[in-house]
């Protein structure tokens, strides 16, 4: 029982060993290549471009009632302002 216990054991770190190695070569690999690499994509793709996130606005009209006196007689009227607009 345990010889099994310690073949799995074995098994086991060895596996992590090769995993650690891997990622590390991965990452070392991924980050030593950018900066030798980024002039000649630009030289190719264009330079880095950024996109902002899209905006939603809305626009709406508020009718406004105004009551006047004009030599005793009351008038009333309604008036819309210019559109109002809100970014969200």
């Amino acid at each position: 029982m345990f010889k099994r216990i310690a073949a799995t054991t074995a098994i086991f770190v060895c596996t992590a060993v090769a995993w650690a190695i891997l990622g590390s070569t991965i990452f070392y690999r991924t980050y030593n290549a950018e900066s030798g690499l980024s002039g000649r994509v630009a030289s190719t793709w264009g330079a880095p471009q950024a996109q902002g996130p899209p905006a939603i606005t809305r626009e709406w009209q508020e009718e406004k009632t105004v009551e006047t006196e004009e030599n005793g007689k009351k008038t009333t009227r309604k008036e819309i302002p210019a559109l109002r607009a809100r970014e969200d």
